[in-house]
């Protein structure tokens, strides 16, 4: 079942509070106007983490500086108790060591609890999307190019098979990579198509961050000549958006097409159900109790796992399914079993 912290501890506001400060100083840093002082949002959670760590006893960090140092150690490590909600591994980090960004742990804390997370953004971006688009052909072509392209080049807006009306609604969503990115040279993964960078000819290490290591087959962006999708959107989107489309594509194959829900992030609305449910979405998540928490309020939904995130993370599945409430109008099933249970038409 859910764990009870999911339902309203006092001090469980902090970390995710903390998580969306995270992402309030990479949106700084991206735009390049990270600069003293720093967002009022980081510096409130500083001052609740120092008032929780002196009602432990402990030593508090003297500055956002600090506090962005422990954030890169696993929270087990130097968190006051009362900050740590039991649905979070005392092994993960909210921001990558070495690149001091946000990790999807940090994102998905994000999400919780709040309208106004990075995750409720994509949602708003693509509802302005939806009614600035003339035809739902043009919204889903949009919506279909922040998928596909996490990052655009010189050379691409250049090309022949450049579409000008599309970039005109999207162009405001791509900026130039944060120096973070500069550690070896960047590309987009192979395997989940987010951002990547490449160190002696193989990928390093992809925001994805469950992705094997193997030789970095895709493009060599260079600096000053290329421009990326917004966090949020490449998280939130273009990672499940792969599987999405691969998921409605192998169950149109077998007669049952979906519409576009409005208002959602990538829920569709079935001709016929699939597996008893009327509904489907792909959920690309790495905390299954948080995602667990996020299903709570949903019903009639097939809640798709990737296949390459259920082979990474074998206990994932059976973490999601057993924290939920057993009388829940919610499937969770992985991509392979969600296109095998479409019935077949002849």
């Amino acid at each position: 079942m859910i764990h009870a912290d999911l339902h309203g501890r006092a001090n469980l506001t902090i970390l995710p509070q903390l998580a969306r400060g995270l992402i309030d100083l990479g949106d700084a840093a991206r735009r390049g106007s990270l600069d003293l002082p720093y967002p009022p949002s980081i510096q409130r959670v500083l001052d609740r983490i120092v008032l929780a760590c002196l009602r432990e006893g402990r030593t508090p960090p003297s500055s956002v500086p600090e506090l962005i140092a422990w954030c890169t150690a696993p929270l087990g490590a130097r968190w006051p108790s009362s900050a740590l909600p039991g649905f979070l591994s005392a092994e993960v980090t909210l921001l990558d060591l070495r690149r001091r960004l946000p990790t999807r742990s940090c994102a998905e804390l994000a999400a919780y609890g709040s309208g106004n997370s990075a995750e409720q953004s994509v949602v708003r971006k693509l509802d302005e999307f939806a009614q600035a688009a003339s035809t739902p052909a043009l919204f889903t072509q949009c919506r279909d190019f922040l998928i596909d392209r996490v990052a655009i080049t010189n050379d691409d807006t250049r090309g022949t098979s450049w579409k000008p009306q599309i970039w005109k609604l999207v162009q405001d969503l791509y900026r130039p990579p944060v120096s973070a990115y500069a550690h070896g040279g960047l590309t987009t993964c192979p395997t989940c198509g987010l951002l990547a960078t490449v160190e002696h000819g193989r990928i390093a290490w992809c925001e994805g961050e469950i992705c094997e290591r193997g030789p970095a087959p895709g493009p060599d962006y260079k600096k000053g000549k290329v421009r990326v999708l917004d966090f949020p959107l490449r998280l939130f989107l273009s990672l499940p958006g792969r599987t999405e489309r691969a998921v409605m594509r192998r169950l149109a194959e077998r007669g049952v097409t979906g519409t576009l829900l409005p208002g959602e992030l990538g829920a569709y609305q079935l001709s016929e159900p699939v597996l008893g449910r009327s509904n489907v979405q792909v959920f690309d998540r790495v905390e299954p109790l948080l995602l667990a928490a996020q299903l709570s309020g949903r019903s009639d939904l097939l809640a798709v796992i990737p296949d390459h995130l259920a082979r990474a993370r074998p206990a994932l599945l059976k973490s999601v399914r057993d924290a939920l409430p057993p009388e829940l109008d919610v499937v969770v099933t992985t991509q392979t079993a969600a296109s095998e249970g479409a019935p077949q038409h002849a």
